[in-house]
């Protein structure tokens, strides 16, 4: 037996003793004189109502080890295939092949196209089908099936996903199917026995032991929002978007598979889930509006090190320095500045800037924040922030711009809008929030923020007068009006 392999039978020979010392009933030991005997543990419920998880700190005989658990949870993990259609290398083996006489003919180039598939697993959270799974499981997907425990097959359909936290949101039709109940993440604490379960390399469904090692790991590098579990159960390729389950059988994770070694997802004694924390509030945007939009506030943030404390006369050894602000941006219109070091979110401690970026992530747009920082020489200041739209969310809503390759999305002006750019209620016209690259409008110099207010000489309000404005112009050239920056000028576009 290997070095390694000793160490692990000898840690789960310890979870087994421990769980052995802790309790009674599974060393078959007696209750004390005058104290009535435990109640039998109930029988597992059928699939379909796995919903009510076991009484916490219900008995089991040791033989039983992980059972009860694993047979509650495992009907409403599923095995997930996803087909993407990618471009394949020309047929053929090389420039000529012989012809039935003997002769040298050229062989053909066919173009194809070949069919990549990608295996992973899931998470069934809702009677009517909805499942819980990782982004990269689905990405680029043209189809995706998956196989319940019973073996039965389902086309499932990608409601929404969310790359920020490598998670997807599927559905399959159905109705009182298994599901696995949420647990509550923010109460997960270091050393707490949890299960794994998946469907590592193809090979079927399986469950793996160990305990949360860590919380709150983030710095991976392996996508912008990370605040894992950290758990040395088993966590393989095959088991992305699987369970991480706890002992009163709950989910408290998605599996991400991934490893502690340069961020590389595969086979690893470390394994990272995303809290349920995450999970769900994704999962609830994504069944609203089909795509997770996160809070924006328009700062840019450092840690805050003794070092800059020092700099500045301040005995402070955490929070986050704001060294940018955004014009037009949430934080300006609260009066947060430059230099501001914040301190508290909400009333929650902010440890870095990473705690910072977390906490707003968990945030929609509009959402009301209170923000405790120290300002100058450390006198303390509360200050209350409405988060907006973040700019991508603003570009994703934008029309295309229908002249040609014109590339400029434009929107009417609204209160967010002229607050995010700070454009007075009193200015007419259209703002630009998309500039495509290589585009006509981008080769003229327009820029994000600037107010169209005519083109050629026509003044435009709306979206549809914008568009009209280009279609009725004969002419190759497009003279705009715009305001930037408050200050008038115009801009030709060449049409050529």
């Amino acid at each position: 037996m290997t070095h390694l392999a000793a160490r692990w039978l000898s840690a789960r020979l310890l979870i087994a003793a421990l769980a052995f010392s802790f309790f009674p009933a599974c060393r078959g030991e007696q209750p004390p004189a005058g104290h009535d005997a435990p109640a039998p543990a109930p029988s597992a419920p059928p699939a379909g109502s796995i919903e009510a998880p076991p009484a916490p700190g219900g008995a089991f005989p040791i033989r039983d080890g992980f059972a009860p658990i694993a047979e509650r949870l495992s009907p409403a993990v599923v095995n997930i295939s996803a087909s993407k259609r990618v471009p394949g290398h020309p047929r053929g083996g090389g420039p000529f092949f012989w012809d039935a006489l003997g002769g040298q003919v050229p062989q053909p180039t066919i173009p194809h196209e070949r069919i990549e598939l990608s295996l992973g697993s899931g998470v069934i959270v809702s009677d009517d089908g909805v499942i819980l799974t990782n982004y990269h499981v689905v990405e680029s997907a043209s189809e995706v099936r998956v196989f319940l425990s019973d073996r039965r097959e389902r086309r499932a359909r990608i409601v929404g996903t969310d790359p920020k936290t490598d998670l997807a949101v599927l559905k399959i039709d159905g109705e009182k199917l298994a599901f696995a109940p949420l647990g509550d993440s923010s109460k997960v604490r270091v050393g707490e026995i949890v299960l794994a379960i998946g469907n590592p390399y193809g090979l079927g469904q399986s469950v793996t032991l160990g305990i949360v090692s860590a919380v709150g790991r983030g710095n991976l590098g392996i996508v912008d929002h990370e605040d894992y579990i950290q758990t040395d159960a088993m966590i393989s390729q095959g088991s992305s978007g699987g369970a991480l389950v706890n002992t009163a059988g709950e989910v408290i994770g998605i599996n991400a598979a991934v490893s502690a070694q340069g961020g590389v997802r595969g086979n690893a004694m470390v394994g990272f889930a995303i809290p349920s924390r995450i999970a769900r509030a994704a999962m609830d945007q994504i069944l609203r509006g089909g795509h997770v939009v996160r809070g924006w506030l328009g700062v840019g943030v450092q840690d805050m090190t003794p070092t800059i404390g020092d700099a500045l006369g301040l005995n402070v050894s955490g929070g986050a320095l704001i060294n940018g602000i955004t014009p037009g941006s949430p934080a300006e219109k609260a009066g947060l500045r430059r230099g501001d070091i914040v301190l508290e979110l909400d009333g929650k401690p902010v440890e870095n800037h990473r705690a910072l970026w977390l906490r707003l992530g968990e945030l929609a747009p509009g959402a009301k924040l209170r923000i405790a920082l120290l300002r100058d020489q450390g006198a303390r200041k509360e200050i209350e922030a409405v988060l907006g739209m973040p700019p991508e969310e603003l570009a994703r809503k934008a029309p295309p711009a229908s002249a040609g390759e014109v590339g400029i999305g434009v929107l009417p002006l609204d209160p967010d809008l002229r607050g995010r750019f700070g454009i007075p209620a009193e200015i007419p016209g259209l703002v630009v929030v998309v500039v495509q690259p290589a585009s006509q409008g981008a080769a003229a110099g327009v820029r994000i923020g600037d107010v169209i207010q005519e083109i050629n000489r026509k003044p435009v309000q709306t979206v549809e007068e914008y568009d009209a404005a280009f279609k009725l112009s004969r002419r190759r050239l497009a003279l705009l009006y715009v305001l930037r920056g408050g200050r008038p000028q115009y801009v030709v576009i060449n049409g050529e």
